[in-house]
């Protein structure tokens, strides 16, 4: 099984581009496990680290897959050589039967794809379960509001999650928030925000 992996890295890795995808995307999946189990055994409790791994690694992830066809295309277009030729190039028959090494190839595309959708969905939806708690609102958001995050920890709101005021119902009012939440970030991170 490691063989065939290696096998196939080695065959869409054919340039630079191929390889940088490569490499990215699986380092972004070695190291988005190691901080999901590190923040899971609670070694890590900074709201920061759910930021990078619940937002920057899956966009590192996708960049990643995207190089990947991109190099392929680029080493298409240098060769002049049909699809075909570069498969049979790239990769090799396992065995002496003809065609076997397509299906071979096609079944572990398949298999690559089932997983990059189950690591998508589920740093997706790790994503939006930690952006809506209230630890990473008064942690993370809000830092620059901290008497406000000390203020509701004590208060008997502290049993009522952030979200269930100020975001309101339904997928319209989430996406609001976020990108207001995303303007606030740039605001924050700039240092460009009123203060009282």
């Amino acid at each position: 099984m490691l063989q065939k992996y290696r096998n196939f890295i080695r065959g869409v890795s054919v340039n630079k581009i191929g390889k940088t995808g490569v490499v990215l995307t699986t380092a972004v999946v070695i190291s988005f496990i190691l901080f999901e189990t590190a923040q899971t055994f609670g070694l890590i409790r900074n709201a920061y680290f759910g930021l990078i791994t619940y937002l920057a690694f899956p966009v590192l992830f996708i960049i990643g897959l995207i190089l990947v066809p991109i190099g392929w295309f680029k080493y298409k277009k240098q060769t002049g050589k049909s699809t075909s030729e570069l498969l049979n190039q790239r990769f090799e028959e396992v065995e002496d039967k003809p065609g076997t090494w397509r299906l071979s190839l096609v079944r572990t595309i398949v298999i690559f794809t089932i997983a990059n959708v189950v690591i998508l969905s589920v740093a997706s939806l790790r994503m939006l379960h930690f952006m809506d708690s209230s630890y990473f609102c008064g942690t993370a958001c809000h830092t620059v509001m901290n008497p406000e995050w000390v203020t509701y920890q004590r208060s008997p709101h502290a049993r009522v999650p952030c979200v269930e005021c100020h975001v309101g119902e339904g997928l319209e009012n989430l996406i609001k928030s976020k990108l207001n939440g995303v303007r606030q970030m740039y605001l924050a991170a700039l240092n460009m925000y009123n203060t009282p």
